[in-house]
């Protein structure tokens, strides 16, 4: 295995490719990193990698690439940091250890990574643990997008080896998960229940996956009570021809390409853009432009005709739209 090069700086993270480590408060972090093959790019998306098993898979694990966006999204997996601690360990959702402060020092690692490559979109992605990860790290970044499927949202709602086994090895002191909720987030509806949010969150739940589906898909919605936060969540509870709630990535690269090119992420305009580009007939975008433009609402891009319909003319237009912009 190729050694990874050890990033020194992150503003020197723009001018890199592929397996790095950085040292974030004497503990080791994994990158795998993809740059966009474009320059000027806006959008950086950050993925989250959910459970492994120990016996086959090696860590630092990383979660794979996304195809179909190489060209215009930098790519950029996180390997969870915790899993260093003891090979008994097959998930700890970021959420840190006993000697590594994880909710409080990757939040502001991320933001300086959005930063030091000079984009202003950040789109964090995770499945399973991952979407936990997701959920609440795009919450401590304003503006930010969390891409999930079929995700955690309470720690405690997930089963009990997996528990047992983080909380044993990542916090030996304590002796349950309600002592561990005392210091980090184990529910990650709790960030999204009071006031406004200032993120923005497409959730994607595999319908014959009941278990999250009413376990951790339902409860999180319903905790969102504000109504301006409720436009900010897109929600899809699909089949995409695989049972169960191991991941589809064909479910996945759609919407991650939707949110790529609209022009906004609210969420009415995400679920229009992606309808947009899984479906051959004319989009609703067209003919509600001018009402929505009429009532004062931000007017997304008009696709009118079945060409419009296919990704590469979307990312030609998006990226003439750009040059328009200046």
């Amino acid at each position: 295995m190729k050694v990874p090069l050890r990033l020194m700086s992150i503003d020197n993270l723009y001018a890199q490719s592929g397996r790095l480590v950085f040292d974030l408060n004497g503990v080791d972090l994994h990158f795998n990193f993809r740059p966009a093959n474009f320059s000027n790019v806006e959008t950086l998306l950050i993925g989250f990698h959910g459970a492994i098993d120990r016996s086959s898979r090696p860590v630092p694990a990383f979660i794979p690439f996304l195809p179909g966006i190489g060209e215009v999204v930098h790519q950029l997996s996180v390997a969870d940091p915790c899993l260093r601690t003891s090979p008994e360990i097959s998930m700890s959702w970021y959420a840190g250890d006993i000697d590594f402060d994880a909710q409080h020092l990757l939040p502001k690692l991320f933001q300086d990574i959005s930063r030091a490559l000079g984009v202003r979109r950040t789109i964090y992605f995770g499945t399973s643990g991952g979407g936990f990860s997701a959920l609440f790290y795009s919450r401590q970044h304003p503006g930010s997008l969390a891409i999930v499927g079929n995700p955690q949202t309470k720690i405690g709602g997930f089963y009990p080896r997996h528990i047992n086994a983080y909380l044993s090895n990542c916090w030996p002191k304590l002796n349950s998960l309600d002592e561990l909720t005392g210091i980090v987030t184990t529910d990650v509806a709790m960030h999204y229940i009071n006031g406004e949010i200032d993120n923005y969150v497409i959730y994607l739940q595999n319908s014959t996956d009941p278990f999250h589906l009413f376990g951790h898909m339902a409860p999180f919605l319903s905790s969102i009570n504000n109504p301006v936060s409720r436009k900010r969540v897109a929600c899809a509870c699909l089949f995409p021809g695989k049972s169960g709630h191991n991941p589809v990535w064909e479910m996945f690269s759609p919407w991650i390409q939707a949110a790529v090119v609209s022009q906004d992420w609210e969420a009415e305009n995400i679920i229009l853009t992606h309808h947009a580009l899984s479906t051959d007939k004319p989009s609703p975008l067209g003919s509600n432009a001018q009402t929505r433009k009429e009532r004062g609402d931000p007017v997304s891009r008009t696709i009118s005709d079945a060409s419009d319909f296919r990704l590469a003319n979307l990312l030609r237009d998006y990226h003439l739209r750009r040059q328009s912009d200046g």
